[in-house]
């Protein structure tokens, strides 16, 4: 449903509408969106997406983690910090699930058809909880959780006889996403990271990510060649070394961890049949 701000080609009404029309055009979008509960809210704009201090385009903003850092920013534009208020003001009465994108008219089509999007996303953020053992969590959504992100089944003793020890497990609190890191030999391992394929395109994948960086800062983990993600894998890692079976990926390790981590990503036996 598109809604378009009012303007005028007679110059003193065209100035009047311009500078009231943000105002108006918001009351109109949040009368209508707290009617709809809408999944996805799109507001294009000239100049596509927020920008940084070095006007790099932003990507993505979770309001629970950066809405306060962004607004007392110096170098964020005036009118970004209105959009970040805006769209906070919009999803606090809606799902969790709602999300703004902030895109120009050029990108359109691909916000709207693809999960990858061109401009920014912003969304609500969740509380994703961390934790060190799996005793508060629920071994059976974790699993369903797993399994319905590979498409393929766990094996049945994953977690109750696995002889690596789990370390870390973040999960999304609706079971949505999750990452599992274990220790192998000394090093971290990240032996799952996972995303709902229904919830793809909701921002879970680099909440879970950006919560992995906050507790660990190197890592090493492997992923079979034709995984569709190795493209994100490759962004995301300091190296990779590509074998028969496996594409080993690694953050932040010496040279001695490199070869380590190569010689047990190939020795761990697969978890998923």
């Amino acid at each position: 449903m598109p809604i378009v701000a009012a303007t005028s080609s007679q110059e003193p009404i065209c100035k009047e509408k311009i500078n009231s029309s943000p105002l108006r055009l918001f009351d109109a979008t949040k009368a209508l969106v707290e009617k709809l509960k809408p999944r996805k809210i799109i507001k294009i704009r000239e100049f596509g997406s927020l920008r940084s201090s070095n006007n790099s385009p932003i990507e993505y903003v979770n309001l629970k983690l950066h809405k306060e850092q962004l607004m007392n920013s110096d170098m964020m534009l005036k009118e970004d910090k209105r959009i970040i208020s805006e769209s906070a003001l919009l999803l606090e009465r809606l799902p969790n699930r709602t999300i703004v994108e902030i895109c120009s008219a050029s990108n359109l089509l691909r916000e709207l058809f693809t999960q990858k999007g061109a401009g920014t996303l912003i969304k609500a953020g969740r509380s994703i909880k961390i934790y060190d053992s799996l005793e508060d969590l629920s071994s059976v959504r974790l699993r369903a959780l797993i399994q319905k992100a590979f498409g393929r089944s766990l094996i049945r003793s994953y977690f109750t006889k696995q002889k690596e020890k789990f370390k870390t497990i973040i999960v999304d609190p609706d079971y949505k996403g999750a990452v599992i890191v274990k220790e192998v030999e000394g090093l971290n391992y990240l032996d799952k990271f996972a995303v709902r394929p229904e919830a793809r395109g909701e921002g879970i994948a680099t909440d879970l990510w950006q919560m992995l960086l906050h507790h660990h800062d190197s890592f090493f983990w492997r992923s079979r060649p034709d995984n569709s993600i190795n493209g994100w894998y490759f962004e995301k890692a300091s190296g990779c070394v590509k074998t028969d079976k496996w594409f080993v990926f690694w953050r932040n390790l010496t040279e001695a961890e490199i070869n380590k981590a190569i010689e047990l990503a190939q020795a761990i036996k697969p978890t998923l049949i």
